[in-house]
This record gives C-alpha cells, structure tokens and sequence, in this order.
C-alpha cells in the first residue's frame, strides 16, 4: 500500500490526536519490554551458568570467552544488526505506508518471541543467541518506521514534548522488561514465565500497532538493496542537510555511552561486592534515570530558544558524576566482604549515593539526547525523512557495537569495571569540549537557523 491511497491525518480530531499518541507508544514501549526483558535474562542466565562451572551440553552453556563478558556479546547480538539492515529500512518506511510496515514489522515480533521463547525454555544459550540478533533484525525495521512517523503524528513544537513522553515512557518499559527478565530468570519455573512474558508482550505490541492511524510515506519508487553504496550516498545527503550530521552523531554517541554502561554493568556490579540479583536493580536506575531525564527534557527544551544548550549541560553534569561514581564505588569494593552480598537487600550510605548518582548520571544523558533526537527528526527533509532516519538507526546500531566492543579490551590497559566509568567520565568531557567550539565557532561565524533551532516554531 503506497502513500497515495493513504488518508491524509486530521490533527484536529481529539480521538485521533489520542489514538496516535497511544497506539504508537504501545506499539514502542512493549517491544522494549520484550527486547529487553530477552536480553536481561540471557545474560543473567548465560553468566550465572558460566561462574557454576557449566559444563559442554549443560543449559545455557557457552564458551568462556562469550560466559566472561556476557553482557558485551548479548549486546553485540542486539545492535550489530541494527546497524546492517537499517539503509534497508529506512527506504522502506519511505516507500510503505508506515502505519502498514509498523503492523508487518509488530507481527514479525511475536513470531521472533515465539521461538526465542522456545530456546529459552529449552535452556539454548546459541538458540537465544541468534534470536537475539533477529530481534536486533527486528528492532532495525522499526526504529525508522516509528522515528518518522513521529513528525507526522506531532508537528511542530509538540514533537520535542512527544519525544520527552515517548523517551521516558519507553525507558519505563525498558526498566520492568530488565527487572522481569533477571528476576523471572532465577525463579522456579522462570524459563516458562519468561517465555508467555515475552509473548503476551509481542501480542499486545502487534494489537497497538494495528491501531496506529494513518501515516503516509512519501512513495520512494526504486530501492537500492546495495548497504555499502545506499549508506554512502545517505551519509554524504545527510552531510549537506542543515544542522542534522552533528545531532545524528550526538545520538549515536549517546547509544554508544549506553552500549558501554551495560557491557560493564554485571562486572561493574560484582566488583562492588554485589550478587546478580543486583544487577537488574542497577539496570534500573539507569533506566529510570535516563527516562525521567528525557520527559523533564522535553518539557524544558520545547519552551527554550536554544534548545542545544541543554544538551550541552546534560553532557556537563555526566563528567561530574562519572567520577563521583567512580570514587563511590571504590570505597565500596574496598569496603566489600570476602563472599558476595545483596546490595539491595543490604542498603548502606554508599550504595544509596551510588543510586543517587546513577540517577542523575542518566538523567543528565536524557537532557543530552533529547533535542539532538529532535533535531535530527524535525530538519530532515520529509520526502526522505525515514532514510535519515535509518541513517540515524545505523549510526546508532554501528557506535553502540563499537564502543560496547571496547570494554573488554579496555581490562588490557588497566581499566578496571570500576575505572571505567572515569574513562567514560573523560571522553564524555572531550564530546563536551567538541561541542562547546562548535558553538563558539557558530557564534562567531553569525549562523542562524536550524543549527540553533532544532523544531520549527509551527
């Protein structure tokens, strides 16, 4: 079904304005349960299998090389597809009408979480591997399709609020889909539980999708199923358009900064003298964080002239708080006992400040991200919007894999999953350094436009 037997969208309907608003969130924030309640428990599941000594044909049972850094390669499952499919998708959101693709892309979902729960109940650690990387397959088909349908569901200055809410609601979900797939992972009977979690999920995802209204594209009439050339061609367009390369990158930075923080997070949390019920708990806060960052976010930068400049003080305050944590949590591993404990079940001053700073250092990366999203979003031209934004996808996809790659070469030169967070401290300091002379230097120069305006005023 192409754009033009598509109803045109009357904004004015109030049903319609909530129909679009719920319909699409539902549709995002389930799949990010589901996406994320996998990828918890397969790591939980595929780490606590290695540290019991699993052997070959036991459940859950993989390498050493893949068991010691689980969360890198779980991750590495999820975004590596993400970022070879989304030139691919992009074109298609440009040529199907989204609200059609959305509904395709939701059904592929449940039919990925049906087997994936298989493997999973079957205890399949290479099964739940490769569904994992479909899902990614997944993920990069609909990231696009819903980034574009964005603008036109919330035109104007209501796209940085709906993008605040979208941001923060989702991360929510992020948050429970954690928390069940570590804590169901270690309960009796949780394979099962996991399974018709992920399914119920995927199902309600696919009944919101089939209630998204209407949502054009703009008809792109031939596709090209060359990668290599169509990123090449999209990043040298993109490059030309104003105000939308730095943004892009900005975003994917801030998924690469995500990438790195969940790699480490099982280490991190044991170095500390905590146990892996611990881990869902910290996966949490980060989430909690970022999302109460990003609704705060949206709601401040919609009302601000120069909505940039709170990206620039997000970025600000994680240099602070990464050494902060740091510091923190080196008193606690030196504080720790011989044998591991529960930090949530034991809270102490210092686990509490460690909370608190998790907090702010999250929400400080919602204020980061939040217009750069927007930004990139809302100067995109329309009749190639998606494409940029599939761009923008694999851009995301491409620095979360690279960067979640170096945590475990960053134990050579001696970082520890401690000291990490003060290594990601710096080169967040040299992002900010970047962008406070790209400012200057726009400044100077007397540019105006959408370098310093990120939604138009409509």
């Amino acid at each position: 079904m192409m754009s033009m037997s598509a109803p045109a969208l009357d904004l004015s309907r109030p049903m319609l304005r909530a129909r679009r608003f719920w319909s699409l969130l539902g549709a995002q924030s389930l799949g990010s349960f589901a996406d994320n309640a996998l990828r918890a428990a397969a790591i939980v599941a595929i780490a606590s299998a290695w540290r019991a000594g699993a052997a070959a044909g036991d459940d859950f049972h993989v390498p050493v090389f893949l068991a010691s850094e689980a969360g890198t390669w779980v991750g590495l499952c999820f975004t590596a597809p993400i970022f070879l499919f989304s030139m691919i998708s992009g074109q298609l959101a440009d040529r199907i009408d989204r609200h059609v693709l959305i509904r395709w892309v939701k059904t592929a979902e449940v039919l990925l979480m049906l087997a994936a729960a298989v493997f999973f109940a079957a205890g399949n650690a290479y099964g739940l591997l490769l569904f994992l990387f479909l899902m990614g397959v997944q993920s990069a088909f609909l990231a696009p399709t819903r980034a574009a349908m964005m603008p036109q569901y919330f035109p104007g200055r209501e796209l940085m609020r709906a993008n605040g809410y979208f941001q923060g609601v989702t991360l929510i979900a992020i948050v429970l889909g954690l928390a069940a797939g570590a804590v169901l992972v270690a309960l009796e009977g949780g394979r099962t539980l996991i399974s018709l979690t992920l399914i119920g999920a995927a199902a309600g995802g696919l009944l919101c999708a089939f209630r998204t209204p209407a949502a054009p594209s703009p008809g792109l009439t031939r596709m090209n199923w060359n990668i290599a050339s169509q990123a090449l061609r999209m990043y040298r367009d993109v490059a030309r358009m104003p105000g939308v390369l730095w943004p892009m990158l900005g975003v994917g930075w801030f998924w690469g900064v995500g990438a790195i923080v969940l790699a480490n997070l099982e280490n991190f949390v044991a170095a500390i003298g905590g146990v892996s019920s611990d881990f869902a708990a910290f996966q949490a806060l980060f989430a909690i964080g970022t999302g109460l960052g990003s609704v705060a976010a949206g709601a401040i930068a919609s009302r601000m002239r120069d909505p940039m400049l709170l990206s620039g003080l997000g970025l600000a305050a994680t240099v602070a708080c990464s050494a902060a944590i740091t510091a923190v949590s080196l008193d606690l591993a030196a504080s720790a006992g011989p044998e591991p404990a529960s930090l949530v079940a034991n809270v102490t001053t210092g686990v509490a400040t460690l909370a608190v700073l998790i907090v702010l250092t999250a929400a400080s990366n919602g204020f980061f991200v939040v217009p750069l999203l927007t930004a990139v979003q809302a100067r995109a031209p329309e009749t190639e919007r998606a494409r940029v934004l599939g761009t923008q996808n694999m851009t995301n996809g491409g620095m979360a894999t690279a960067m979640g790659l170096m945590v475990p070469p960053s134990r050579v030169i001696g970082l520890t999953p401690i000291t990490l967070f003060l290594g990601l401290g710096v080169l967040q300091g040299v992002v900010l350094v970047f962008m406070w002379r790209r400012r200057a230097a726009h400044r100077q120069g007397g540019a105006s436009g959408p370098a310093s305006s990120p939604v138009p005023a409509k």
